[in-house]
């Protein structure tokens, strides 16, 4: 998959946006091979990567390609970590790389020869690298304020979910809103991981969402993610908050595939996917809210219509990085 990284800016940008666009598109290819095979000096991320490395899981990959894609996903992080300094390495990242390496990773056979097969693991390692900067530097996806400082992109997607949940079906969003079950607790790992972090339960579902996002932008994650929530409305009104956060987790046995799979395989889930597209705001509201939400300036009411608060606002930063580890 190739991202042209040459599209022009989707919005005029001001003072107070001049963070979220100030994205400049470098030589990935150059970047990539300025690193590799070098004795790089250790850095504050390599322990945080070692350990969420050996508790990834790579069912996926046949048994033989499992300590090359290990090290892999080590050097693209790594990688990454090195070229983006402002962002470094955040938890998630592991679910998003090792997605892609899916689609690059090549079956080790035995009528390969060892230096074909050195060369075609570099190359992979250097396509997903360059796909994973192209996305973190391109300004229609823009992953580098999804993972920047204070998570401006996230707050601007938690808050659109609520904001379209609430229209799509507001008996349930009154309901979980009275549990205290925020976007916040059950759809972070979603956005952060493009929903790849259920790339192990259902690869099949995993690869319509990024379809959906490489064509249509985050809106379409979006819509994924409410048609998640409203795919489980029945469990959800019957549960209190510790039981809604099983349910929207993936983890019970009525969503034992988890809960993208009711998304894409049942005529209620594509029915909602459409319904919740008729209430897109566009790539041009989700970063104008997510330049108002990093300025410190106070919000307009036109764009934080629903339930965001200044206290709940303050509180995600460090409710994130306290529940990371669980991911």
């Amino acid at each position: 998959i190739i991202i042209e990284s040459n599209q022009s800016r989707p919005f005029t940008t001001t003072k107070a946006e001049s963070n979220l666009t100030a994205h400049t598109h470098r030589d990935y290819n150059l970047i990539f091979w300025s690193l590799y095979g070098k004795n790089l000096s250790l850095t504050r991320w390599d322990e945080e990567i070692k350990q969420d490395i050996d508790r990834a899981q790579f069912s996926n990959f046949d048994r033989g390609e499992t300590e090359i894609v290990r090290r892999q996903l080590a050097d693209v992080l790594n990688y990454i970590a090195l070229s983006f300094p402002g962002i470094g390495y955040c938890q998630g990242m592991d679910h998003l790389v090792k997605y892609m390496l899916t689609f690059y990773s090549t079956p080790v056979r035995k009528k390969i020869a060892t230096s074909e097969m050195d060369r075609r693991v570099i190359l992979q390692t250097e396509a997903v690298f360059v796909f994973f900067s192209q996305l973190l530097e391109d300004p229609q996806y823009r992953m580098s304020d999804l993972f920047s400082p204070g998570f401006i992109l996230l707050h601007a997607l938690l808050d659109e979910l609520d904001s379209r949940l609430s229209k799509v079906e507001p008996v349930l969003h009154t309901h979980l809103c009275e549990n205290l079950v925020t976007p916040m607790l059950y759809a972070t790992k979603w956005f952060l991981t493009v929903f790849s972090f259920y790339s192990e339960q259902d690869l099949n579902s995993v690869s319509n969402v990024w379809l959906r996002f490489l064509s249509q932008g985050w809106d379409a994650v979006i819509d994924v993610a409410v048609a998640c929530v409203t795919g489980v409305k029945e469990l959800l009104l019957n549960s209190d908050m510790e039981e809604c956060l099983y349910v929207l987790s993936g983890n019970s046995s009525f969503t034992e595939r988890g809960m993208l799979a009711r998304v894409f395989s049942t005529e209620r889930g594509q029915a909602v996917l459409l319904l919740a597209a008729q209430y897109r705001r566009g790539s041009d509201y989700l970063y104008k809210y997510a330049a108002a939400y990093a300025s410190n300036h106070s919000i307009d009411e036109e764009l934080l219509p629903f339930t965001s608060t200044r206290k709940k606002r303050q509180s995600i930063t460090s409710y994130f990085r306290r529940n990371t580890a669980a991911m």
